[in-house]
C-alpha cells in the first residue's frame, strides 16, 4: 500500500524523539486543563479526520540528571539511533486524547515525568492520542529523500512539536517520483 491508497489525507506531521507505540504524546503549554484543551483542539484541527505521518528528530536529548545510565533510557537512545531523522509510519488517532497517565498507569507516567520533566513541569507529552490504525513507512525514508524542496519548505513550519530539522544534509537526493 502507498500513501495515496490511504483512505483519507495525510494532514500532520509530528517529530518525536522515539516511533509511538500505542500512543503519540503532546506536550501543553503548563499543566492547566485550559492549556490541555487548547492542545487537544489544535492538534484535531490539524489531524482534522485524516492521518499524521510520525518523523524521528535527529537528535536525541539528555534526560534528567541520573538517568544516564537508566536501563529504559539507554534502550531508546539504541532505539532512537536506528531511525534518527526519518518518516516512520502513518497512524490514524483517536480523535478524543486521553490522560497519559491513564494510558500508562501511575508508576510507568511517574518515571517518565522523572526523567523527562523540565523542573516542577510534569505534563510532558500529557495531551496523549490512542494510535487506533498504523502503517509502518518500508523502509524508512529521510524526509529529504520523500518530499520535494517546496514541500520541504512547507512542511517545516508546521512542525512546532521539534525544533529539530525534517531532513538529513543532503548526500544524494532521490527522485520525487519514488516518494512513499
Amino acid at each position: 500500500m502507498r500513501i495515496k491508497d490511504l483512505p483519507a489525507p495525510v494532514t500532520a506531521a509530528k517529530a518525536d524523539w522515539l516511533p509511538g507505540t500505542h500512543w503519540i504524546g503532546f506536550t501543553p503549554t503548563d499543566a492547566s486543563t485550559n492549556a490541555r484543551e487548547q492542545r487537544r483542539a489544535t492538534i484535531n484541527a490539524q489531524m482534522n479526520g485524516g492521518y499524521i505521518i510520525e518523523y524521528v528528530t535527529l537528535k536525541f536529548d539528555d534526560p534528567n540528571p541520573g538517568f544516564e545510565t537508566d536501563p529504559r533510557y539507554l534502550a531508546d537512545k539504541a532505539a532512537h539511533g536506528a531511525v534518527a531523522g526519518k518518516f516512520i509510519a502513518v497512524h490514524r488517532l483517536r480523535p478524543s486524547a486521553r490522560s497519559l497517565k491513564t494510558i500508562l498507569g501511575d508508576q510507568e507516567y511517574d518515571q517518565l515525568q522523572n526523567m523527562w520533566a523540565d523542573g516542577d513541569k510534569r505534563y510532558r507529552g500529557s495531551v496523549a492520542f490512542p494510535i487506533i490504525e498504523s502503517y509502518s513507512i518500508v523502509p524508512h525514508r529521510y524526509a529529504n529523500e520523500v518530499l520535494s524542496p517546496n514541500a520541504m519548505a512547507r512542511l517545516q513550519p508546521t512542525v512546532d512539536i521539534s525544533s529539530q530539522p525534517m531532513h538529513r544534509p543532503p548526500r544524494s537526493r532521490q527522485s520525487a517520483d519514488r516518494a512513499a
